[in-house]
Formats: structure tokens, sequence, C-alpha cells
């Protein structure tokens, strides 16, 4: 299929306003970084997902699926193929009963825990200030402040690569810390039903708020980012670590480890290198020497790789097979600057290559039940 096929194909599936090329992805991350998509494109209904990402398939196009482009990074060099964001057009919630809500995958965050509480439902206030869309905090099981998703989840309905519907239970989701089916087969959040218990909404929103005056005073808001880098390991806490290795406030290019909160690696200076500082950039050492931790990113491989398979309507892909986030001797960085600080404790090892992007990783994806 040609180009101007592929355009026409999508203007008349979408509509013309809904699609466009050459779109720069970094009007599309919070990290603020990302080169351009060849197509970008705005689906208005269920209906439409489904046709597009068959049409995809016939094709053999690639594409990815996004939402709030949150814990997302996007090579500088974009990505050749489609680009398709559930957003405005996804962010229905439908009151099933008094505590049982169904809320669409594009629905951020913020927005659906505000509504709840207006409600007067409690149980989503961990979620409200997460960065995302129901479909990536259904994807990878979001969680904060003691809260998960798989807390409050009934049920989610999801599309395969095939582009048919399958509603999935809560144990059929196979929840875990930061995981699930859903990341595993690649499958596309539709929407989530979620069960919620009564509450007094003016408590609801005073916890909601406490949260967030939390989040303002630990964590580098003002700067642009994908959240909370590492995955949690029980006994470790890694902000602490990457501290005591000398690397709080530690920069290559745009990228810099947060001296408010070393858990964060932030966008210091809107330079584009930061992609390729931060997926390339890791290494298969620990972070002390003396404690040998895993500590293992939220974050995703980019996805100028075509090779990966789609991700859900949301936030999260899978973390990196790496042990450390360090910034060691860099592969592409623009200046060259110096590895990591002769201060630091950690262990000077080789780097790990990034991924070969000509192997696909993708799992066998086995049918859902229906």
């Amino acid at each position: 299929m040609s180009q101007n096929d592929l355009l026409e194909k999508l203007k008349d599936i979408a509509g013309e306003s809904q699609v466009r090329t050459d779109e720069p992805m970094s009007s599309h991350t919070t990290f603020r970084i990302g080169g351009t998509a060849d197509y970008f494109v705005m689906p208005s209904s269920v209906e439409e997902l489904q046709t597009i990402i068959r049409l995809l398939k016939k094709s053999d196009i690639n594409y990815y699926v996004i939402g709030n482009g949150s814990n997302l990074l996007v090579g500088d060099k974009g990505f050749r193929g489609v680009i398709i964001q559930l957003s405005d057009a996804f962010d229905e919630v439908e009151y099933i009963d008094d505590v049982t809500v169904k809320a669409m995958s594009g629905m951020k965050l913020s927005r659906l825990g505000n509504r709840l509480s207006d409600k007067g439902l409690a149980g989503f206030e961990f979620a409200t200030g997460i960065p995302g869309t129901i479909g990536g905090a259904v994807r990878m099981n979001a969680g904060a402040y003691g809260g998960e998703i798989k807390d409050i989840i009934v049920s989610a309905e999801v599309l395969d690569q095939n582009g048919d519907i399958h509603t999935l239970g809560k144990d059929e989701l196979e929840l875990g810390y930061r995981t699930s089916c859903i990341m595993k087969y690649g499958y596309i959040v539709v929407s989530a039903t979620l069960k919620l218990s009564k509450g007094d909404t003016d408590e609801i929103k005073e916890n909601i708020k406490e949260l967030s005056q939390k989040r303002r005073m630990k964590q580098p808001l003002e700067y642009p980012s994908a959240g909370s880098t590492f995955k949690r390991q029980e006994g470790v806490i890694t902000a602490k670590l990457i501290d005591e290795c000398g690397l709080k406030g530690f920069q290559i290019g745009g990228a810099k480890v947060s001296e408010k909160h070393a858990g964060f690696i932030i966008n210091y200076n809107n330079r584009k290198y930061i992609n390729k500082i931060i997926i390339r950039n890791t290494s298969r050492h620990s972070l002390c020497k003396s404690t040998q931790p895993i500590a293992t990113p939220h974050l995703p491989y980019s996805i100028q790789h075509p090779a990966y398979p789609p991700t859900d309507a949301g936030i999260f892909r899978q973390p990196l097979p790496i042990r450390s986030f360090l910034f060691q001797k860099p592969l592409s960085a623009p200046d060259n600057p110096p590895a990591v600080p002769a201060s630091s404790p950690c262990p000077q090892t080789p780097s790990v290559p990034f991924p070969d992007s000509t192997h696909n990783t993708r799992a066998q994806r086995p049918a859902p039940r229906h």
C-alpha cells in the first residue's frame, strides 16, 4: 500500500481532521521529547479503532497505541508507521450501580478521580495524581500510596491484534506488581470496570488534596519526566542507593537525575538527546557493590524500534531487562561527557547494547476468553 493510499484510507475511517502526518511526538509525551510519527490517528469510537487495527494488520504496517504519553520514550528519529492515540473520544464513564463504574481507556486518572469524588465514591484516591490514563493504569497495574488498580478492578475490555473485543475478569488479567497479561500479550485496553465504596465527598477530596501536596513536595513535577523511574524492590530504597552512589544531580545532555528525588530522571533542558542517553546508557551492574540490588526501570523501549509489539491505550510499556539505570560511558551522547563520578562506589562494568531492533520479542498470544 502506498503512503497516499494509506493516508486516504485512514481519513476515510477516522475523518480528515483526526489524521495527521509528520506529527512531532514531543507534543504527546510527558518527557517532551521524540521525533515525528509518519501518521498520527485519533479514532472517535471503538468501531473506528477496530477498523484501523484490522487495516494495519492486513497491510503489515507498524503501529503503536498511546494514551497520555506518560512513561514513554520516543526516539529522536520518530516512528515509521502509525501512532494511534486514544484520548478525548475515549474518556467517558458509566455509572453501573451505586459503587460500580465503567471507564473508557483514554480517560485520565486525574479526571476520573475528581468525578468519582464528586459522586462520593472512595477507593480511587491513590490513582488520582498518577499522570496517566485508565488504559495504561490497567495494563501495568498502576499504584501509589498503598493502592493498586487490582484492588478495585472487576474486569477489562480488551482488543486483540485481530481487532476483536474480549472481556477479561480480574483473575484473567493476571495483575501483579506493575504487570498484567495485557502487557504480556500486547492487548489494547478499551475500558475497565471498577468497584469502589461509598464515602464522604469532603473526606475523599481532602485525601486527594493531601496526596497531591505530598507529590508536589517530594517529586520534581516542575520538569518533564516519565514519573518515578524505577520499580520498587523489596527491602531496597532505590532513590537512596542512587544518592549514595553520588548520582543525585548527575547529568548527561538533557537527562538528569533529579536533585529533589533521585528516583526520577528528568528532561532538564529539553534536549532531544535525552532518549539516547536514557535508553542506551544502561549497564548490568548493581547500583552499589555492598547491596547488589536490582533496580528495574518502569520506562519503555523506544518506539522508534517497530519490531516491538504495540502497547495498550495508556501509559506504560514493559520494563527494561536491566539491573540499573546509571549513566555510564555514553554510546551516543553529543558532548561525550564523563561517565559515573569518580567518587561513586559503583563498579565500572561494560554497557549492555540496546536490543537489536530487528529482533521481534513479541510473546505468543493465546486467544483470550470471551
